[in-house]
């Protein structure tokens, strides 16, 4: 079987999608190389040349559930479809019958993608300052 190499390591792969979370994501937690690269959690990101312009989370919670986090799209590439191509890809790599994410009440568009790849709704709940809705899906 092939192997695959980038020019990145992981550490400015790291970086980049920390850049990308704190842009993009409605946060309380500010990411950085580090943070990111001490987790469990798989991550899925999408290239443009040597800069992440897309990535998104997948970590096995339990031996039947894994969460989908940590999707994102920067701006100038967003209403490509690359969210729907990330989660999928995080959904054919998920090797748990179940996966889950959690997504802001305020962000119509990633309900919507993910209500799209057949997730359900499961609960509302308050979070701080805004409603977040849990959608899981049987893989």
């Amino acid at each position: 079987m092939a192997n695959f190499y980038v020019t990145l390591n992981n550490h400015e792969i790291a970086e980049q999608i920390a850049a990308l979370l704190n842009l993009q994501n409605k946060l309380y937690k500010r990411h950085t190389a580090r943070t990111i690269m001490i987790n469990t959690t798989d991550y899925f990101v999408e290239l443009h040349g040597n800069v992440v312009i897309g990535c998104t989370g997948l970590v096995r919670e339990f031996p039947t559930i894994s969460k989908s986090y940590h999707t994102s799209v920067h701006p100038d590439h967003q209403k490509k479809g690359l969210g729907t191509k990330l989660i999928k890809t995080a959904m054919a790599n998920c090797s748990t019958p179940f996966i889950y994410g959690t997504i802001r009440e305020d962000n119509p568009a990633s309900l919507r993608m993910v209500q799209k790849l057949g997730w359900k709704y499961i609960r509302r709940d308050w979070s701080r300052d805004h409603f977040i809705i849990t959608m899981a899906t049987k893989m």
